[in-house]
């Protein structure tokens, strides 16, 4: 198999990456509102607000790997279609913890990246 071009992925890792930020952005207010403002509801509308957009992740992403060369989205497909299957179970569940693991490891490392950064990395490095 072919590696994708430096051009082929750009697209679609910048909008993984417009992602990833908008996940970041989600957590960084789910936390500042339970633990600097005490508000668990607003941490819980924040949690599913990240739930929901994980689910969305294929869909918001369709149009942008459309255009990608099949061996590309061979590669990323299958790993947005498992975000967004664990999102909409943590929405079935209702689970703000299961809503707050989202991306992560079983074994997350502080500050470590999440699973959508590791595929981001991964495309990166395939590119090169």
């Amino acid at each position: 198999m072919i590696a994708p071009s430096p051009q082929d992925s750009a697209a679609v890792i910048a909008r993984l990456e417009e992602a990833v930020a908008h996940i970041a952005r989600l957590e960084q207010e789910a936390k500042t509102a339970l633990y600097e403002e005490k508000n668990e509801d607003a941490y819980r509308r924040r949690m599913r607000e990240k739930a929901l957009f994980v689910a969305g992740l294929p869909e918001a992403l369709a149009a942008c790997l459309a255009d990608a060369p099949a061996d590309l989205r061979a590669r990323i497909e299958p790993a947005l279609n498992r975000f967004a299957h664990r999102g909409r179970e943590a929405l079935s569940l209702d689970s703000v913890f299961y809503m707050s693991a989202l991306l992560y490891p079983a074994s997350p490392v502080p500050g470590g990246p999440n699973k959508l950064e590791l595929l981001i990395r991964t495309l990166k490095n395939s590119s090169r």
